[in-house]
């Protein structure tokens, strides 16, 4: 009977097949159920990147603590940098997500703050005098200055829509309008999608005449015609009286009078009588030659007849 027994357990034991499973020791995560405690602040933009939001800074701008911490940090509903999303003027909610290595996550909201009011570009100078076009009353009114001419004064802002505009009016008429003579005011307008500023001088304008215009035009050496002296015109040749020698014949202009101006009456010199020596009888003594005047005989009074002394 005892020996059955043994044979009937021993049977049984062969023919039981043993199974078990490991059961890994606990690990960090086995037991970590809870998301990092996080805290976060609102942040306001640098001054030179007004509209550019940079991320928090551990300690200062947020917290984090974590039984196993992700030492990749933190991350953001946004994407920061200076090439990431513009932030407009005033306060943009931003969600900042905390993960640790047993992927429980923490969520924490903050405001990025832009604090502009106007467009951070600097003003030209407006200020100019012109003169109306030549021969109006009126100057058109075209500027110098444009787009392309504005400047920053916060050099790391970024246009809203990707430009800036400049719209400018003289005393409230836009570009290319006919200005009157005065003093105007002149107003830009500079702007993108989201701000503007605006922008003034003054314009004085005044009037131009031809005169004046020839009056600042460089003056010129006229061009001569061969045979004429420079600086005189073509027309009639001046009329001169020629010097004459005596026993010597004028020239005189066709139609005209020797001595004369064409269209005047010449002015005559008293015909003479030639002085003669008077004829003496033989034996006397003539008398000495007398001088004359033009027009008179020799030892007479004008209008006499000469008187002889016989010797």
């Amino acid at each position: 009977m005892g020996n059955r027994l043994v044979s009937v357990i021993h049977s049984f034991i062969a023919d039981t097949v043993c199974s078990f499973s490991l059961i890994p020791l606990p690990g960090p995560c086995t037991f970590d159920m809870d998301p990092p405690n996080v805290t976060c602040s609102n942040v306001t933009t640098l001054f030179f990147l007004p509209n550019s939001f940079l991320g928090l800074n551990v300690g200062s701008g947020y917290t984090y603590v974590d039984d196993n911490v992700d030492p990749s940090g933190v991350s953001y509903n946004v994407t920061k940098g200076q090439d990431g999303d513009l932030f407009p003027p005033g306060h943009t909610p931003v969600t900042l997500f905390a993960e640790d290595t047993c992927q429980n996550v923490a969520t924490c909201l903050f405001y990025v703050e832009n604090t502009l009011t106007e467009l951070p570009v600097n003003c030209p100078d407006l200020n100019r005098n012109v003169s109306t076009d030549v021969d109006k009353a009126t100057y058109t009114f075209n500027p110098d200055f444009g787009a392309d001419d504005v400047t920053k004064s916060a050099s790391g802002y970024r246009y809203h829509g990707g430009g800036v505009s400049v719209n400018l009016t003289l005393g409230g008429s836009p570009f290319g309008s006919s200005v009157s003579i005065g003093t105007h005011d002149v107003v830009a307008l500079i702007y993108d999608d989201v701000l503007n500023k605006t922008c003034t001088g003054i314009y004085i304008i005044t009037g131009t005449t031809r005169e004046t215009t020839l009056a600042t035009t460089p003056a010129t050496k006229p061009a001569t015609t061969p045979g004429t002296t420079p600086g005189t015109s073509h027309g009639p040749t001046p009329v001169t009286t020629p010097a004459t020698t005596p026993g010597t014949t004028p020239e005189t202009t066709p139609g005209t009078t020797p001595g004369t101006t064409p269209g005047t009456t010449p002015e005559t010199t008293p015909a003479t009588t030639p002085a003669t020596i008077p004829a003496t009888t033989p034996g006397t003594t003539h008398a000495t030659t007398p001088v004359t005047s033009p027009g008179t005989t020799p030892g007479t009074t004008p209008g006499t007849t000469p008187v002889t002394t016989p010797g």
